[in-house]
């Protein structure tokens, strides 16, 4: 963790990356209109630290309990320019609390977030 903040932005970048890849997800709920970027970490000073590196982005971000909550539509699609989701990642259909049901990549439901008028069935 010594690491991280004195490395470079590319390097700063790929950290961001890993942990959503990892740690993160997307929540889209059409209905409510309440959606949102999560990334979970129960160590508090990881998550201080997520929260810095995600403002060197300019993506405005607060800490909840143990995670870490990007839920502006402006700061969204910044993380989307900047930080994003890893192609080819997808979320699983098969989990019993899953709303998707099907397979979807979190770089689509990014999308579909920030730009709900691209929610085609796919």
């Amino acid at each position: 963790m010594k690491y991280i903040p004195n490395a470079r932005g590319e390097e700063r970048r790929e950290f961001l990356r890993a942990f959503f890849d990892d740690e993160g997800n997307a929540f889209y709920d059409k209905k409510h209109r309440h959606s949102r970027v999560r990334g979970y970490q129960r160590d508090r000073k990881m998550l201080v630290l997520i929260k810095k590196l995600l403002s060197e982005f300019n993506i405005e971000s607060k800490i909840e309990r143990n995670e870490i909550v990007i839920s502006r539509k402006k700061d969204m699609d910044n993380f989307r320019k900047e930080i994003n989701f890893s192609a080819h990642l997808f979320l699983n259909p098969n989990r019993k609390n899953s709303i998707w049901k099907r397979r979807i990549s979190k770089r689509k439901l990014l999308d579909m977030i920030i730009k709900p008028e691209s929610l085609v069935s796919s």
